[in-house]
């Protein structure tokens, strides 16, 4: 990865710290990284776990992905949307392992109100005598 490409991937990081509930999974590659204790020898690396500490963001595998790397990645920016994640052998040729997680989604649909009137019940005497005492111009 170039530096210019490295460098906007650390912006979007930068930018969706502000977004609630954001999950971001994929193929990092970022073999330097032990994600147990937060190190690495790697520079471009460094600058991505430094990202990841400024924007209050968590790493959640912890297994490797791919050989005895950890290269898939499950990013987040709040602590209970999901489950740990579970790696497995792969279920098709891949030299990455499958993850398994939950995702937690609560969603309330938007309520629609409408207000039927019932004209049945209307007092169109009333109206007649409102409307008589105030004419249209």
């Amino acid at each position: 990865m170039s530096l210019d490409s490295h460098s906007a991937f650390l912006g979007t990081l930068e930018s969706i710290k502000v977004q609630p509930n954001v999950l971001l999974l994929g193929d990092f590659n970022y073999p330097s990284i032990n994600w147990e204790n937060y190190s690495c020898t790697n520079i471009l690396a460094q600058r991505f776990l430094e990202s990841i500490n400024s924007n209050a963001q968590d790493q959640l595998i912890l297994t490797p992905t791919r050989g005895s790397n950890i290269l898939d990645l499950a990013i987040i920016n709040m602590s209970d949307c999901c489950s740990t994640p579970t790696v497995n052998p792969s279920l098709v040729r891949s030299y990455h392992k499958l993850i398994i997680m939950e995702i937690y989604i609560s969603s309330t649909p938007p309520t629609k109100v409408t207000t039927l009137k019932n004209f049945s019940k209307a007092d169109f005497g009333l109206r007649r005598w409102l409307t008589s005492r105030h004419p249209c111009q």
